[in-house]
């Protein structure tokens, strides 16, 4: 998958999010273009299930309409799938795998709170897990701002060479929390 300038594309928004997330510093000679999918196929797999799941929900619903039984045993089946890979996904990353952090998240870049300040320009790659999909991606970011705040620093980071894949979860994630915080507003 080739990287695409998502700031062309899409408007990016941002929302604040609780998420598990993970960073190392690297060297600018150790990041390359193909880097989030070398060390990152099991991820890449839980993406693709999750997109299939998407991709199956248009026809689940037609087939919803139609036969009401049929459609509600496959959406028992979807769900027993998506608990499985959240299972998988726990196994995969070594544990369970909880929100350490809340950030300001788009699909350009994200901020978070450090108890250190990092360096203008610093390369990082971060791990991200995003709730509840339990989705994991990772991310080769730059850091563009590092704030001192009263405890800490807030740090700012610019997602760089996002693959489709990465963009498009990031989108539906996004999107997915801003729906479901315009419920919780409307029912109350």
């Amino acid at each position: 998958m080739s990287p695409i300038d998502h700031k062309r594309e899409h408007a990016s928004f941002r929302i604040d999010d609780a998420l598990y997330l993970d960073y190392q510093f690297v060297e600018a000679d150790e990041l390359a273009p193909a880097w989030q999918h070398d060390t990152s196929s099991f991820c890449d797999d839980l993406i693709h299930l999750r997109e299939i799941s998407l991709q199956s929900g248009h026809m689940l619903a037609n087939i919803r309409k139609r036969h009401p039984e049929i459609g509600h045993y496959l959406a028992l089946l979807d769900k027993k799938i998506e608990i499985l890979s959240q299972i998988a996904g726990t196994i995969g990353l070594g544990g369970e795998v909880k929100p350490n952090h809340t950030v300001n998240i788009g699909t350009d870049g994200m901020s978070f709170d450090s108890t250190e300040a990092l360096a203008l320009d610093s390369p990082l790659r971060l791990k991200l897990v995003l709730f509840p999909s339990h989705l994991c991606l990772h991310l080769q970011s730059r850091v563009t701002a590092s704030k001192e705040l009263q405890q800490g620093y807030r740090i700012e980071v610019e997602f760089e060479q996002v693959g489709e894949t990465e963009h498009e979860t990031l989108i539906r994630h996004l999107i997915e929390k801003q729906s479901a915080a315009l419920r919780r507003e409307r029912d109350e």
